[in-house]
């Protein structure tokens, strides 16, 4: 499976970050907010294990913004 959808995914991030570059938005911690959330998608289930009772909450309503 890996190997059937990396180029297209790969192809897709390359298209985003140069969307990214050339669009008016500027952040001077735009990539940082990026690693950020490419880290917590990856992570979401240890980070929801390790965390206490309110932090669940917090990452339950970002997750399901609508939902509470």
């Amino acid at each position: 499976m890996y190997n059937k959808y990396v180029s297209k995914f790969r192809e897709e991030k390359l298209t985003i970050e140069k969307k990214i570059e050339n669009s008016a938005v500027s952040s001077s911690n735009l990539t940082e907010c990026i690693d950020f959330t490419i880290d917590l998608s990856c992570n979401i289930l240890k980070m929801c294990d390790l965390s206490d009772y309110t932090k669940k909450q917090n990452l339950q309503k970002l997750i399901f913004p609508g939902r509470h």
